[in-house]
């Protein structure tokens, strides 16, 4: 019997053969999933046509089993998951239906609008059932989404009653929601992940043949500082944020409010390990900050840059951070999204960038946070960079290399007249002439022209004083 004469004995009226059928697409999806994608309408369409429980439990298993391998083959088919989250008689079958609505709601935005009221209606009609914890878990999926964003204030007032509800697994969902929910307001989760998993927390190799001067009379702990309230915090760090990101987003400049009278910097800091997290939000539902400043203080007193982004936003998004199935590719790092990295290479990007920047690191955020830095008394400045092109501005900005001179010294000759020359094929992200630029060269590793991980490289910045390294012989950046 081929897959659809068995896939529609599901719908059919002998019960005998519908679990005979059930039965054996549980045994192919606990296999090979991907074999069942042709026959996902008819599979959806057997949610409401059962009448053996072990049989609709079998269904419901292989439907998940075809989600957790692919979203795709449930594209299109949003009125039959809608109707689904009104199914009375199975749980099971209403929670693979918020679960996978609002997968599908997370790899497109558009059917935010049109989907989001049948869910939350859903939801709040089966509060005091059992299982509306596993309904809930497709909310915990949508508020660490770029769409939670969107979507703040209607999830904030669905989940809140449940912190309270009677089942003490609800209560924990609820509570799980609303804290993803605040932490994607403040950083969004493909920054937030990123920072997570990447190796970029690790403190510098000692400076060579240097002695880090002991602390002077002026001496500022970053510590000590991220013990203040955060009105004092906020005081301290609000230099750092150049005037003309303030000006060009209509963010005030004395109350840092932005048009829509809400506090656009939100500021976490951590006394434990001495870091400081500043974002700038040109307003509240805006998928990625204006702004994000994330840095530390080192063992021996020094500060060291973890992460910063700089974006324009009003220049076109791409969606990087995202595959097509809407799950965070952590920006090239766990996953691709081949298609939009293309678009944001041919548009002049750089591996990592969801929008173009606004150029002020180097002539505005740095020599405000050198500034402050000697204010501080600090004498050194230390950062990572997570990419090629990183290295070569950080270069350009006039950093040394504390360790991974020699390796970008030596990947300059390979792109040059060596082996990754050759390998530049004419490919999307090789093409011949990617040697000849940082941007081209960076696309080139990023997809893995060097058989092998970017390599942890350490760099520094003496406060006041620009070294003049430079291992890129290309034309221009």
């Amino acid at each position: 019997m081929t897959l659809p004469e068995t896939a529609a004995l599901l719908v059919g009226d002998d019960a005998n053969l519908q679990a005979q059928a059930a039965r054996k697409v549980a045994s192919i999806a606990a296999q090979h999933p991907a074999t069942l994608a042709p026959v996902v309408p008819q599979l959806l369409a057997a949610l409401s046509a059962w009448e053996d429980l072990d049989a609709h439990r079998q269904v419901v298993q292989a439907l998940e089993a075809i989600a957790a391998w692919s979203i795709k083959p449930f594209t299109g088919q949003t009125e039959i998951l809608r109707r689904t989250l009104r199914d009375q008689r199975s749980a099971a079958a209403r929670a693979f239906a918020a679960q996978t609505l609002a997968r599908l709601m997370v790899s497109d935005p558009a059917l935010l609008q049109e989907t989001w009221g049948d869910l939350a209606h859903a939801i709040e009609h089966q509060a005091n059932t059992h299982q509306v914890d596993d309904m809930l878990e497709g909310i915990r999926i949508l508020a660490g989404s770029p769409p939670g964003r969107l979507l703040h204030s209607q999830i904030h007032e669905l989940v809140d009653p449940f912190t309270e509800h009677w089942k003490p697994q609800v209560q924990a969902m609820a509570r799980r929601i609303l804290e993803e929910l605040e932490r994607n307001a403040v950083l969004p989760s493909y920054l937030r992940n990123l920072k997570e998993q990447l190796a970029i927390f690790q403190a510098p190799p000692a400076l060579p043949e240097v002695e880090t001067p002991a602390p002077g009379p002026k001496y500022v702990s970053l510590r000590e500082l991220c013990q203040l309230p955060l009105a004092e915090q906020i005081k301290a760090f609000r230099p750092l944020i150049p005037t003309a990101l303030l000006t060009n987003y209509e963010i005030d400049e004395q109350t840092l409010r932005d048009r829509h009278g809400e506090p656009a910097l939100r500021l976490s800091s951590s006394v434990s390990m001495a870091m400081v997290e500043l974002t700038l939000w040109r307003q509240r539902a805006d998928q990625d900050p204006a702004l994000l400043l994330h840095f530390g203080e080192t063992a021996n007193g020094q500060i060291q840059i973890y992460l910063v982004v700089v974006n324009n936003l009003d220049a076109e998004r791409f969606n990087i951070d995202y595959d097509s199935e809407g799950r965070p590719t952590l920006l090239g790092v766990v996953g691709r999204n081949l298609a939009e990295e293309a678009r944001a290479m041919h548009a002049g990007l750089a591996p990592g960038q969801v929008r173009a920047g606004l150029g002020v690191m180097g002539h505005r955020l740095l020599p405000r946070l050198e500034k402050m830095l000697t204010e501080w008394g600090k004498q050194y400045l230390f950062a990572q960079p997570l990419a090629y092109h990183n290295a070569i501005l950080l270069e350009h900005w006039g950093f040394f290399y504390l360790t991974g001179q020699r390796f970008m010294e030596d990947l300059d000759r390979r792109f040059k007249e060596g082996d990754l020359r050759a390998r530049l094929d004419g490919s999307t992200f090789r093409p011949a002439d990617a040697w000849m630029t940082a941007r081209g060269r960076s696309w080139a590793i990023h997809d893995g022209i060097m058989d092998e991980p970017w390599p942890e490289l350490h760099m520094a910045r003496r406060i006041g004083h620009s070294s003049q390294v430079s291992t890129f012989s290309g034309v221009q950046f």
